[in-house]
């Protein structure tokens, strides 16, 4: 008989394929990249989901060493995933924002362009101390160990809320600064305030873990809540902000950062 958790696993597996889809039919009509970040995005979901699947099935033995080792792997993968879907907003922002700055003239001060120009900075030793704190929770290693791997996943979690808040107060402030662009900006902060729902998740379960054996906390409101931000974040993106009538590649030197001047046949 199926338990449980591998059908919810199975199910998820689904739910994270739709969106795939989108986003690689999005990415072969406009060769844009920030489509295929967010497809490797749920690439590593549906790996992870597979995992999750397969471990909870009857061929494998509950608290084995194999067991474990694919219990950490699964985790590891989700805290890659964590990181790298807020990696994926970070980057939408920085093909897009600067555009939009640039066709309307606008200097971005020194809190905009780490906003949209290095905000993916952070992103790296938070994330080395996730996975590492994610790894160094393997029940096989000393008392010590877990307790320090305990540290680096609280710190590197709360960071990782910070930065999800700080793209949900862009999309809202954003979303009255430049009217002509408030659908795209209230697309964006729908999707970014589902996708802070799971985040949030994600710091109950690390700051008490006896949340995390909520089977539906864990198999069913964590991914339903990405799938929807998914789905959301495939419609075309570009069309909401730059006002094109289809698909179109935007190169770095097109987003011009301030650089060059404004093409007076753009659309503003």
């Amino acid at each position: 008989m199926v338990a449980t958790q591998e059908l919810l696993c199975i199910l998820s597996v689904v739910g994270y394929f739709v969106p795939l889809c989108g986003f690689l039919v999005r990415y072969a009509r406009s060769r844009w990249p920030v489509y295929l970040f967010f497809g490797f995005f749920c690439v590593l979901r549906i790996v992870a989901y597979i995992l999750g699947a397969y471990y909870n099935s009857p061929a494998v033995v509950f608290g084995s060493l194999r067991y474990i080792n694919l219990f950490i792997a699964d985790v590891t993968l989700v805290s890659i995933g964590a990181i790298h879907m807020l990696i994926c907003i970070g980057q939408l922002y920085h093909s897009i924002v600067p555009k939009i700055f640039h066709n309307h003239n606008h200097t971005m001060t020194a809190f905009e362009t780490f906003c949209f120009v290095h905000i993916r900075i952070p992103f790296f030793p938070f994330a080395g101390c996730l996975i590492a704190g994610t790894i160094l929770a393997n029940p096989t290693y000393s008392l010590v160990l877990q307790e320090r791997g305990v540290i680096l996943r609280k710190f590197a979690i709360l960071m990782l809320l910070a930065i999800s808040l700080l793209f949900l107060y862009i999309s809202t402030a954003y979303h009255f600064r430049f009217p002509e662009h408030k659908a795209a900006f209230a697309t964006t902060g729908t999707a970014t305030f589902f996708l802070t729902l799971a985040v949030i998740y994600k710091v109950i379960t690390t700051f008490d873990v006896s949340t995390s054996e909520s089977v539906w906390a864990a198999y069913v409101f964590a991914p339903l809540v990405e799938v929807i931000a998914l789905a959301i974040f495939s419609v075309d993106l570009q069309t909401l902000f730059l006002g094109h009538t289809k698909d179109q590649v935007i190169t770095d030197e097109e987003q011009g950062h301030g650089e060059n001047k404004t093409n007076p046949t753009e659309k503003h």
